[in-house]
């Protein structure tokens, strides 16, 4: 038995960062049931493959929610629901009558879970906002990453979607946990842009306290040297990460040779090699250029150094301590194209996650889930042929019943 089986979540997303967060539902035994428009959402006509590893194991009905019919569905899904989860803006949420004040009014019990792009307040409240604008150009973290005068960073694309979905799903459980002492329901809600600053804490707090710790920054003026990327006399880059100056810093410079250099002016303390840092880094520079990849490294490793070489994303395909650990999997697709995947990142270890289902096709499961919300036949078809509702058909037309 999987931890969330026997919950049912309602999943009113789009794009990534609402969808992701009922995947991992989905992925550990929730009923997810992903309504859609008529025509699908967004992602589905962009690379298949996005749309899929967002959606697997999870059902979906279609249906026009603007219509009075369309509303009554998701309202009778709601009824029976332990969770709704949304990423849609808040002032539509309110124009379909799908915000939380409605929902409550149909089960006091739900726990509604919403990601915005900058949150419900202020005025970008209702703003749109995808995770390149709210989470990495509005918080600076596009310019933490580049050399001084350099552009800013390419912009990522969905990484802050995934970073805030197991926070909202944190949330949500967490209610959940609640409504099991107090019976009542809340609503959850997190943002993009919360969320950036949030994993942004260390460049915002710091520079408070130390003002000439300012980013971007040049890789050869970064104030902690035993923290930084470095090169080896092959070209590889790679990087380091120490902050136990005593025992690792004069290890650093015995393997450069400049072993004479601790305890000196510049050389003498965590403060101090912060204060003289460009003369610090130019030495470690130099020393690192001597050594071959595989020999520095092996070095490093003798010395238990936290280091490792900086990767190409596909890198990570090829690399056996990913496979080791199953956080990544094989996945093929119904027209049998079959790619790696990366895992949900979390074990369970009194619970073997399945392998992953496809997922839904457009209207695939609507007659199905629309029977079970006891509408008859006749009611079904009438819905189909108004357009209120679409059905998915082997063929793979969306057409009447």
């Amino acid at each position: 038995m999987r931890p969330l089986e026997g919950m049912r979540v309602v999943d009113f997303t789009l794009a990534a960062s609402g969808p992701c967060t009922t995947k991992l539902m989905a992925d550990w035994g929730a009923e997810v049931i992903k309504v859609e428009a008529p025509g699908g959402e967004m992602m589905r006509f962009r690379p298949y493959e996005l749309f899929e590893w967002n959606n697997l194991n999870k059902r979906n009905l279609v249906c026009n929610a603007k219509s009075p019919e369309g509303l009554e569905i998701i309202y009778k899904l709601v009824e029976n629901a332990d969770f709704f989860v949304t990423n849609f803006r808040e002032k539509a949420l309110k124009k379909l009558k799908l915000d939380y004040e409605s929902l409550k009014k149909i089960n006091p019990r739900i726990i509604y879970g919403l990601v915005s792009g900058y949150g419900t307040e202020g005025p970008l409240a209702d703003a749109p906002g995808y995770d390149v604008t709210a989470f990495w150009a509005r918080t600076g973290l596009l310019y933490e990453a580049v050399d001084k005068g350099s552009a800013p960073l390419v912009s990522p694309l969905g990484i802050g979607d995934y970073a805030i979905a197991p926070a909202l799903l944190s949330g949500m459980l967490a209610a959940w946990v609640q409504l099991s002492k107090t019976g009542e329901g809340q609503r959850v809600d997190t943002s993009l842009y919360a969320m950036g600053l949030f994993v942004n804490q260390w460049y915002l707090c710091r520079p408070q306290a130390d003002p000439s710790f300012r980013y971007p920054v040049s890789r050869r003026e970064v104030k902690e040297p035993m923290s930084n990327c470095y090169q080896t006399k092959d070209g590889t880059w790679f990087q380091i990460t120490l902050f136990d100056f005593e025992r690792f810093f004069p290890v650093l410079l015995r393997i450069c040779g400049r072993e004479e250099l601790f305890g000196t002016p510049g050389f003498s303390s965590f403060q101090d090699i912060s204060n003289h840092c460009s003369d610090v880094i130019k030495v470690l520079d130099e020393g690192f250029a001597q050594y071959e990849t595989s020999e520095l490294f092996e070095k490093f490793t003798e010395a238990q150094i936290a280091f490792n070489k900086i990767n190409l994303p596909g890198d990570a395909l090829e690399d056996e301590q990913a496979w080791a650990n199953r956080y990544l999997f094989n996945y093929e697709f119904r027209d049998g194209k079959t790619i790696a995947m990366p895992a949900t990142p979390v074990k369970f270890h009194r619970n073997e996650m399945p392998l992953a289902g496809f997922a839904p096709r457009l209207g695939e499961d609507t007659i199905k889930i629309l029977t079970e919300l006891n509408y008859s036949d006749t009611q079904i078809q009438e819905m189909l042929e108004q357009g209120i509702v679409q059905a998915f058909h082997e063929k793979g037309e969306m057409e009447s019943w």
